[in-house]
């Protein structure tokens, strides 16, 4: 067994110093380096859903590859399917027509009250000049 011996200064002045000896394995121990663990490799990302390219239209298909070709292919594949998500999303949120909620809010008081009477083919209501047109829809 080795045995080492060396000197620390204690005082950051360098006042007084003190002498230390140690053994070979706890030398070694003391100035081994903890070693980082290895980092695992990454399995390569696979896409957030399938893409169905025969279910796609002209124009999306288009956009794809474009987005494709411009940032890459797993890229432009998120891209495209985060712009299809959002697009599916705003499709579903129609706004509703406010004519056509005051017309039937008008109507429907009509139908409670006064007892108006509303055929099965409806009526067809278009604006004519200064006046508004009212004709039975054809069944």
């Amino acid at each position: 067994m080795r045995v080492h011996s060396f000197a620390i200064a204690i005082h950051p002045l360098g006042l007084g110093r003190a002498k230390f000896t140690l053994e070979q394995s706890e030398m070694e121990r003391l100035m081994a380096r903890k070693a980082k663990p290895k980092k695992k490799a990454k399995a390569p990302r696979k896409a957030a859903a399938a893409l169905n390219e025969a279910a796609l239209t002209k124009g999306e298909l288009g956009k794809l590859n474009a987005l494709k070709t411009s940032v890459g292919d797993q890229i432009g594949e998120k891209a495209f399917l985060q712009w299809l998500r959002d697009k599916t999303k705003s499709a579903t949120a129609v706004p509703g027509d406010k004519n056509a909620e005051m017309i039937a809010d008008a109507l429907g008081k009509l139908v409670q009250d006064s007892g108006l009477k509303l055929p099965h083919g409806g009526y067809l209501v278009t604006r004519g000049r200064g006046r508004v047109i009212v004709t039975r829809a054809k069944s």
